[in-house]
């Protein structure tokens, strides 16, 4: 009877040991508890379906949008040739030569705008830029080369701002051997840049030249370089990489017509907002000591606490111009014959600026524009640029030198200090 109770309690602690060593076990393989407040979930099925629309129906849908066939402007005439879905691989502009820092700018933000667009409507494209690349990123299927040249073609009535490289594939359906040359002036021209470089990555998606086709909309990049007169991608142009690239399978059908429809309106990626990145690092790539220097040439007095403001870089206050505020040149050593004053109209977006001449004072009030990130531009007496920032208790309007069309004279001079 004891042995009988004792193989008993010998055969429970035998199941207790299996059980705890399968449970073990089990813990093992899954490497993690077990979380019911986060339970897994199954990719989206686009994730990992890489079909593109049909040929015929992306064809039918260009000829709807642009209001008949003959409006249709493509590589292949009327042929649909794009480039095939790159399956968790990301397109990549690798550049031959050595970009410019406000190049780089422009480019960089060209190519925010094509992934922001694809992630609405084919998250599976991604762009990326590479300004260091080795062989084996050139070598890469969807490595884009990005060359710079001086030797695109130039007639009496025209030149060539940009050139398109490509390959045809699979009985001319898919394009592929990407390459982009851009004559190396543009890379000093902003305005030109954003355009040229968005209508060259557009060819490697399948668009074609609208100026070739007297019937096609004005109302893309492919047209013309002033698109509504910001330089930028159209309701046309995302359109068209809707029709030819949207993913079958992916479930925006209800967002994307409306996100077509404003995307103009909304978007982000224009001349205006591009400048103000540009005068932005134009400002805070500024080096201190020659601030300094230059507050010291225009014969300023008591210059220590402006010194220790300006010691750390110069770091606008972002808050400058977010309310009206008036500002007048600081003491000199020796009182020149006039003195500078201004003022900002945050509300009505003016720029008052005189001179003052004992008691007496003149003034003029103009327009301005307020870049963010607490610069301010304006253009007094019509052909004097000048930006302004604040630093603590002190306004600096610095004259401008070069413009987002002319990157290789941008420059910015310490013309008053005020406070």
């Amino acid at each position: 009877m004891n042995k009988f109770r004792f193989n008993i309690k010998l055969f429970v602690l035998l199941c207790v040991v299996l059980l705890t060593v399968a449970l073990t076990c089990c813990s093992c393989v899954n490497n993690t508890p077990p979380d019911e407040e986060s339970p897994t979930e199954d990719p989206p099925l686009w994730a990992s379906n890489f079909n593109l629309p049909n040929a015929e129906e992306a064809l039918n849908k260009l000829v709807d949008i642009y209001g008949g066939a003959d409006k249709v402007f493509l590589l292949m005439n009327n042929n649909i040739a794009r480039m095939p879905c790159p399956q968790g691989e990301v397109i990549t502009i690798n550049a031959t030569f050595e970009v410019g820092e406000y190049a780089k700018l422009i480019i960089d933000d060209s190519i925010a705008e094509f992934n922001e667009i694809f992630a609405v409507i084919n998250p599976n494209y991604k762009f990326a830029t590479n300004y260091t690349p080795s062989d084996d990123d050139f070598a890469n299927k969807y490595s884009v080369r990005l060359s710079a040249s001086d030797n695109l073609a130039v007639t009496e009535t025209s030149q060539v701002f940009g050139v398109a490289h490509v390959g045809y594939y699979n009985n001319y359906t898919e394009l592929g051997d990407f390459g982009i040359t851009i004559k190396s002036e543009v890379f000093n021209n902003g305005s030109y840049l954003m355009t040229t470089f968005k209508h060259e990555l557009m060819h490697l998606l399948g668009a074609g030249d609208a100026y070739k086709n007297s019937s096609a909309t004005k109302d893309t990049v492919m047209q013309n370089y002033t698109v509504n007169g910001y330089h930028s991608l159209s309701q046309t142009d995302v359109a068209f990489l809707d029709a030819l690239y949207r993913n079958p399978e992916f479930n925006g059908d209800e967002k994307i017509p409306q996100y077509i429809t404003t995307y103009e309106t909304n978007s982000l990626h224009t001349k205006a907002k591009l400048t103000a990145k540009v005068y932005t690092k134009l400002v805070t790539d500024l080096n201190p000591t020659t601030v300094k220097n230059e507050a010291s040439a225009l014969g300023y007095k008591n210059l220590t606490d402006f010194f220790n403001t300006v010691s750390n870089g110069i770091k606008p206050d972002v808050t400058f111009g977010k309310s009206n505020i008036s500002f007048k040149e600081i003491e000199f050593i020796e009182a020149p014959a006039t003195t500078y004053y201004g003022s900002i109209d945050a509300q009505n977006k003016k720029y008052t600026h005189g001179q003052q001449k004992g008691l007496m004072g003149n003034a003029q009030t103009i327009n301005c524009i307020d870049y963010g990130n607490g610069i301010w531009y304006a253009a007094p007496n019509g052909n004097q640029y000048m930006l302004m920032i604040q630093m603590g208790s002190y306004v600096l309007s610095f004259k401008l030198g070069g413009s987002f069309t002319n990157f290789a004279d941008l420059s910015l001079t310490l013309w008053h200090v005020s406070a």
